[in-house]
């Protein structure tokens, strides 16, 4: 299984387009977006987004971050998870968007967390778990280029727009 991983879009519709050109690219089998996918301040802009989001529908995962509103829920094509697991190989991934700290779950060696919210793309091991965010698409922090994230059982990518790989761990076998 593979998964991209985008966080904090902002209602960038350039850089959705970007983002959905390199989805083509890699070929994933799910997209989480975990969260301030849209834009508050512009509605016809987040939905030109939402419907451009529609044909992933069946692949696309989006999690509540803290720009978004219930105008987005009303023309996202599909719902908000609060934080969402799921399974690759015998790792669990969690996610959330990261707002509200460090989740209260139960981790086992080899997990992984992934957040987004600081805009900065990272990953590091944390006490035997994996904890990483895949930076912004659109307004990246810290020094950090716009970028998006690969997780395949093989290890985690973080890759600029640019298809340069910027940061990555490899899975231990």
């Amino acid at each position: 299984m593979k998964i991209l991983v985008a966080s904090d879009i902002h209602g960038s519709l350039e850089n959705t387009i970007i983002l959905l050109e390199k989805f083509k690219m890699h070929s994933p089998d799910k997209l989480i977006l975990l969260g301030d996918v849209y834009n508050a301040y512009s509605y016809s802009v987040s939905r030109k987004m939402g419907d451009i989001f529609s044909a992933y529908c069946h692949k696309l995962v989006i999690l509540a971050g803290n720009w978004e509103s219930d105008d987005d829920l009303d023309i996202s094509p599909v719902g908000f998870y609060k934080e969402y697991m799921m399974m690759l190989g015998n790792r669990n991934i969690y996610f959330n968007h990261g707002h509200r700290g460090f989740p209260n779950v139960t981790f086992n060696p080899g997990d992984i967390y992934c957040h987004g919210h600081t805009h900065i793309s990272k990953i590091e091991k944390y006490n035997d778990i994996i904890i990483c965010n895949p930076g912004s698409v659109s307004l990246p922090r810290g020094g950090t280029p716009a970028s998006y994230m690969i997780i395949d059982e093989t290890g985690i990518y973080i890759y600029d727009f640019r298809d340069n790989i910027v940061k990555k761990l490899l899975f231990e076998v």
